[in-house]
Order: C-alpha cells, then sequence, then structure tokens
C-alpha cells in the first residue's frame, strides 16, 4: 500500500454522500510540516503526495489536485498518486472522473480498501449496487483480520445485500462479522433484522436472549424481543416483555434519575402506546441535558406524530 494511503475506512464512511468537508484536526499543522520538508527536497514525489493527503483531509481540494500534478511530473508511474487523485475528485463530488481514476488504480495494482471502499460508495450513489457490494467484498478481502478490517464496512455491505433482499448473502457476512469483533450490538440487531426478514422468529430470539446474557443493559433487547414476538403473532408475550422493560427502568430511575435512563424508559412508554408519559420522560431527559440528542429527536418525532 503507497505511502499515507492506508486512512481509516471508518472517517471515509463517515464522510459518504452528502459529502461534508470532513476536515482533519490535524490536517494544517501537517501541511506546515511537510512543506518544509518539501523546501528542503523538493524532487521528493513522496512529499507532494504526502501533502496532497493532508490538503484532501483539509478540505483544501484545488491545492491537492496541484500537489498531484507536480508528484506526477517528478515520478509518472506512481500509481498512488492516481489513487489520491480518485479519492480527492471524490471529495469534490466529481464521481464520474473520480471512478474512472480509482478504477484504473484498482486495475493496475494489488489495490487498497479504502480506493475499493470509495469507488463502492459513488457506484451505489450511481444505483449500480451489485458492483457497489463487489467492492466492499473486495476490500474487506484486502484485510485478513479484526485488526486491518472496519466493522462499518461489514455492516454497509450487509445493508446493500438486505435492500436487494439478499437475505442470506447479509447474514453470512454478519457472522462473519460477529467472529471477528465478538458480540457488537450493531451486529446483532442486523442478524436480528435479517433472521425476520426470513421469517426465522426462532433464530431471532435466540440471537435477542444471547445478547440479553452477556449485557447488564438488557431494556433495548427486551422491546427488540417484543417486536420479534408480535411479529410471531404472540401478543400477550411481547405486552409482557414491554412490562418487564418498564419494571427495569423503574427502578434504575428510583436509585438515579438520569437523561439516558428517561429516554429509555420513554422508548418503553412508546412501545406500550403511553404517549404522554413519554412525552413527560423526554421533556424532563431534554430540560436535565439540553444537548442530548436522542431525547430532542424522540420529542420532536413524538411532536409530529400528533400533528
Amino acid at each position: 500500500m503507497g505511502l499515507r494511503l492506508r486512512i481509516g475506512i471508518l472517517g471515509l464512511l463517515a464522510c459518504w454522500l452528502p459529502h461534508p468537508v470532513c476536515a482533519h484536526p490535524g490536517a494544517h499543522h501537517d501541511i506546515e510540516r511537510v512543506s518544509k520538508l518539501i523546501e528542503a527536497e523538493p524532487q521528493r514525489a513522496g512529499l507532494w503526495i504526502e501533502r496532497a493527503h493532508h490538503r484532501r483531509l483539509a478540505g483544501e481540494f484545488e491545492e491537492a489536485l496541484k500537489d498531484l500534478n507536480e508528484a506526477e511530473r517528478l515520478s509518472p508511474d506512481t500509481w498512488d498518486i492516481v489513487a489520491h487523485r480518485g479519492l480527492t475528485l471524490a471529495r469534490m463530488g466529481k464521481n464520474i472522473e473520480a471512478e474512472s481514476e480509482l478504477t484504473r488504480f484498482l486495475e493496475n495494482t494489488s489495490g487498497t480498501a479504502t480506493a475499493y471502499v470509495e469507488r463502492a460508495r459513488i457506484r451505489h450513489a450511481a444505483g449500480r449496487v451489485e458492483l457497489a457490494i463487489a467492492d466492499l467484498s473486495s476490500s474487506l478481502a484486502l484485510s485478513q483480520d479484526a485488526l486491518s478490517q472496519d466493522i462499518e464496512v461489514y455492516l454497509q455491505r450487509g445493508e446493500w445485500q438486505e435492500s436487494l433482499s439478499r437475505w442470506d448473502d447479509a447474514a453470512e457476512g454478519y457472522r462473519e462479522a460477529l467472529n471477528l469483533f465478538g458480540p457488537i450490538r450493531s451486529l446483532q440487531r442486523a442478524m436480528v433484522r435479517v433472521e425476520m426478514s426470513r421469517g426465522n422468529h426462532s433464530s431471532a430470539l435466540e440471537i435477542i436472549d444471547q445478547a440479553m446474557a452477556g449485557t447488564h443493559s438488557k431494556v433495548p433487547w427486551r422491546l427488540q424481543r417484543a417486536v420479534v414476538l408480535e411479529s410471531a403473532g404472540q401478543d400477550t408475550d411481547a405486552r409482557r416483555e414491554r412490562l418487564t422493560a418498564l419494571d427495569e427502568t423503574n427502578r434504575v430511575l428510583e436509585r438515579r434519575v438520569t437523561a439516558i435512563q428517561l429516554v429509555q424508559r420513554a422508548e418503553v412508554f412508546l412501545a406500550l402506546n403511553e404517549q404522554s408519559k413519554a412525552r413527560r420522560d423526554l421533556e424532563l431527559a431534554s430540560k436535565k441535558s439540553p444537548r442530548y440528542p436522542m431525547a430532542n429527536e424522540l420529542l420532536k418525532k413524538l411532536n409530529q406524530s400528533n400533528r
């Protein structure tokens, strides 16, 4: 993998459409540092590539492209330059040109996970979902262990597979990720979602029960369990599960009232269709922690649903 191309895929995914600038807080310091090195050794193409990388992170896209052009003049056969140009063009929203550059890089090198992930984003935005999924699979194939892989890539690929009703493929990918990363809640919830889509309610309940056994915070899983039970036609059991969740949140709130616990109880009340009680808890949570986004978002949704 070339100079500075191994940037975090999680950071890349966080910058997906719509593209923000995604400026890296330390990028300008790095630009100044590399600029001084360039002054001392202007013929080193790698330094121009490195500064282009930092300029892209800082949102200085035109300047990054100029640095890459200079690097190409100094070292025209360096494929890393093509990859960085593709990533920069993608950040500029020039997806056609970006895909062309990334494809040129991927077809002439062993590739990088970052390049595959960015091309997947571009292809998905253009409606070529199967090709996007294939690119994410290629990115994962380049990484051999959990330390070098990104859970977000697994989740994104699974989501796209689900959008095509490729339930078996999605389940296989989520299981692979669970084996790598362990019992991560987002992966477990994804597996539950797939099993419900396949009509495997018993498998979904088994996953939830395993998750509940390994966590102190059982309320979210009880609510999920109630959804599965309700979907299976077991309405009485579903309501019992929600009431158990309410008892658990009440016991916690008896010891200490926090915004997080109030929001959790509000979610239980919403599941029980007790909207006035949910509103009371959300308003109190918002008052206690005005910047707590979950409380404000739920309160906004509740207000919109009552219009």
